[in-house]
Formats: structure tokens, C-alpha cells, sequence
């Protein structure tokens, strides 16, 4: 009742419906950045432990639970940095692409070239800065591990060669 009231008096007042459509996007902005920060280590959590993705999504939610605001900040720092790298490696090609044409008003359109610079430098920046953040989010899954379930000390009582069972074949099982 009360959403369809102010629904029906956003569409009579502008004003109205500015302030429910900026206070629906910062409730959608904040949802979104939970779940993402929530589901950050869901693919450690497939590769790793082998799980399916719906359970890898629970298990990334319960890995991260207790510890979102550390999570978020090593994510929004990670992001800053790896941002920062692909565009220094990105600024040579865009200049070589023509990038000092546009501070003139001769340029009208895009060349071929310049789009090519342009994509060659995009592919570089990620083929160099994806690992980067890829590794942030596997050793954030581990120290997630190491805090919540003590996986260091299941990794060094394996490299001791102290663990009891043995899996298929004799072979040792994996704590991951």
C-alpha cells in the first residue's frame, strides 16, 4: 500500500519521484556491492574445493561473512591498482593512436589505426593486469581459509607427512 501511494505520487510530483528513484538505486548499489563482495571467492571455492557453482556461491557467502568490510577493501584497493596499471599501459597506445588529435578541433573521425593502437593496448593492459587480480581473490580465499577453518595448520601437518587417511590409491588427501 504504501509503495503503490508513493509510486502514484512520484508520477503526479517530480520531485517526488526523483528522491524514490535515487533512494531505489542506492538500495539496488548497496545490494549489489554485498553480493558481490560476498560471492568474491565463489570461483577459488569451484576450482579449489570442486564444488558446484550454486554450492560454491553458499560457501563463498559463508567464507566472507564475518570478515565483508576487510573483504571490500582489499577488493576496492586491488581494483584501484590494477585500474591504475591498465592505463599507464593503455596511455602509450592511445597516443599513438592518435590521442594528440584530439586536442585539436582537425580530427573528425577515428582512424583504423588509432582504433586498432587502441585495442591492442586494451588487450595487453588485461593480459597483464587480469592475473593480478585473479591472485588477490585466490590468496583473499586462502587467508579466508586459513582464519576460519585453521588450513594452515591442515597444510603443514600434510607437509609433515602427520595426517591420518589416506584417499584412492594410497595417495594423500588434499586439504583444499
Amino acid at each position: 500500500v504504501i509503495l503503490t501511494t508513493v509510486f502514484s505520487s512520484a508520477l503526479h510530483q517530480p520531485v517526488v519521484g526523483a528522491l524514490f528513484a535515487v533512494a531505489c538505486s542506492l538500495t539496488l548499489m548497496t545490494f549489489f556491492v554485498i553480493v558481490l563482495v560476498r560471492w568474491s571467492v565463489a570461483i577459488p571455492v569451484v576450482m579449489l574445493e570442486g564444488l558446484g557453482p550454486l554450492k560454491s556461491l553458499g560457501r563463498s557467502w559463508r567464507l566472507v561473512r564475518r570478515s565483508s568490510w576487510r573483504v571490500l577493501g582489499i577488493l576496492i584497493v586491488t581494483e584501484l591498482v590494477v585500474g591504475i596499471a591498465g592505463e599507464i599501459i593503455r596511455v602509450p597506445f592511445a597516443l599513438a593512436g592518435g590521442g594528440f588529435s584530439l586536442l585539436t578541433a582537425a580530427a573528425q573521425q577515428v582512424s583504423i589505426l588509432a582504433l586498432f593502437l587502441n585495442a591492442v593496448g586494451s588487450i595487453i593492459a588485461g593480459t597483464l593486469t587480469t592475473p593480478l587480480l585473479a591472485g588477490v581473490i585466490v590468496l583473499l580465499y586462502a587467508d579466508l581459509r586459513m582464519r576460519r577453518e585453521g588450513l594452515d595448520i591442515a597444510l603443514q601437518a600434510v607437509a609433515a607427512g602427520t595426517t591420518g587417511e589416506a584417499g584412492p590409491g594410497g595417495q594423500k588427501a588434499s586439504p583444499w
